[in-house]
Formats: C-alpha cells, structure tokens, sequence
C-alpha cells in the first residue's frame, strides 16, 4: 500500500468500503470532524503524525462531520472531534475531543498492538498451551528486534524458568524496568 492510502478522507458513499471492509484488514482510526471546529483542527495534526509514526499500524479516515450528518448520526456522534477505532466493522475503541499527542500514543498503544506486542502475544499464547519450544522462538524473535520489549523479557523468563534455566532466565529479568520487576508479576518470576 501507498503511503498515501493510509490516510483518507471519506465520506457516506465510500464508507462502507473505506472504512467497515478496510478495517477487516487492518484498523481504521476515524476521526469526525468539521472545518468550523478549532479543537478537530488541533488534533487532526496530532493524528496525521501518529499516523506516519505508526504506519502500516492503523488507516487515518477523516470525515466531515458537516458533509456527512447520517454517518454522524449513525455512529453516535454528539461532539466533535470523535475519533473512533474500527476493527472487523466494529468501533474497538473511541474518544472525544483534543487529546494530548501522548494521551492518543497511549490510546494507540493499547488499543492497536505493535507488532512486535502481537508476536509476543502469540509466542504467551503458546506458552499458555505448553508449546514452550516454539514460544521460545517467538520471545527471542521479539527480543533480538527490541533488547527491553517488557512482554518479550517476561515471556523468555517464564519460558527458561519452566526449562529450569534460572541462571539465564535471571539475566533477562535483570534487564527489567523496575517498576516492572516489583509488580506482582515480576516478584512471582522471582
């Protein structure tokens, strides 16, 4: 996909296909807004930089909320800006109003997994199911991208602890944040 088709603007005839089926492939952050509107004109920078930042994360749609009153109705717009998260055809996830850029990270974050997050996801899954082998690879995978991925380093831990692998697992938890090691979960790793 082109860099440009990562943003779009859309509107009631191209919603369907821009937005419900897209988001079947991959998240469409949508973001209601209208000309006349000072705080949509300071957020919408906001998203279109996240945007770049994440790309190949999320599709940035933007809807004039004034051209396009159905759509507002329909998806319970009541205030402006909006900015609702598709995944499947659903809204996921949504908030209102100009949100600091660290507030929208953090929403993006929890709300659109990394990659690197969804590969740690899938190798705890395995792990879960006993497929110690395999989620290794995974946790390592993720590891060798990103040396202090939080999920990665608790993952290989449970991963070398079950392998009965303390000296190394006890290397990985070293490179811990701290406020990590001191969780529940860290101190049951311990």
């Amino acid at each position: 996909m082109k860099k440009k088709d990562w943003l779009i603007d859309v509107d009631q005839s191209t919603f369907d296909r821009d937005v419900l089926e897209r988001s079947s492939d991959v998240p469409v952050l949508v973001d209601f807004w209208a000309p006349w509107c000072a705080p949509c004109r300071a957020l919408g920078p906001v998203l279109e930089k996240l945007q770049q930042e994440m790309v190949d994360r999320f599709v940035l749609a933007k809807i004039d909320s004034d051209k396009n009153p159905e759509l507002s109705r329909e998806y319970q717009v009541r205030s402006i800006p909006a900015v609702k998260l598709f995944v499947d055809g659903e809204v996921e996830d949504e908030f209102t109003g100009a949100l600091p850029e660290q507030a929208i990270r953090q929403f993006l974050d929890r709300a659109i997994p990394s990659p690197l997050d969804r590969l740690a996801q899938q190798a705890s899954i395995l792990a879960d199911q006993g497929a110690w082998d395999k989620a290794g690879e995974l946790f390592a995978q993720v590891l060798e991208q990103n040396p202090q991925h939080v999920l990665g380093l608790l993952g290989m831990i449970r991963v070398l602890l079950n392998g009965q692998r303390s000296d190394e697992a006890g290397k990985y938890f070293a490179r811990l944040p701290i406020k990590t090691a001191e969780s529940p979960e860290g101190k049951l790793l311990r």
